[in-house]
């Protein structure tokens, strides 16, 4: 799965702009999150000067009356987008799984018949496109559904096979 790798590819990424910012007394969980969605952020950590203790990106003095930083309203966000992005590529999978079983049950129907499999083949991609839908079943869950009868129509199998 080429979406697990570029999530493993975006953590390791923003572990090593975590550490160069602790190195250089930087936040390390802004500079990990913006690593690790954006991934050249790394670059510009590497080269910031070395901040001291009392500036790291946007500490004040303590005495000063903190004030809501827009780089934790980014932060925020970027962790919004990353769960987003995660739960899209679980359910890509989940869909790409459904179609996958579909197209196998498909190939199975035709039993070895050379000119059913080609029809299958054939329509198989658009037709999959058509039935196979995403169902909202709560305030935060969805669900894979495929119309498989319609889906052996569309493709051009009768109820016989």
């Amino acid at each position: 799965m080429e979406s697990t790798g570029v999530l493993v590819f975006s953590i390791i990424l923003g572990v090593i702009g975590a550490f160069i910012a602790h190195k250089k007394n930087r936040n390390r969980i802004i500079w990990f999150i913006v690593s690790a969605i954006f991934m050249f952020p790394i670059l510009i950590v590497v080269f910031l000067p070395k901040a001291s203790k009392g500036e790291a990106d946007g500490e004040e003095d303590a005495s000063a009356v903190k004030k809501p930083l827009p780089v934790r309203k980014i932060a925020t966000v970027t962790m919004i987008v990353l769960f987003a992005s995660v739960y899209a590529f679980v359910l890509e999978a989940k869909k790409d799984e459904t179609a996958l079983s579909a197209r196998q049950a498909l190939d199975a129907a035709c039993n070895s018949d050379a000119v059913c499999l080609e029809m299958v083949e054939k329509n198989f991609d658009g037709c999959i496109e058509q039935h196979l839908t995403i169902k909202k079943t709560g305030r935060k869950s969805r669900e894979i559904d495929l119309d498989m009868q319609a889906l052996q129509l569309c493709v051009g199998l009768n109820n016989e096979k």
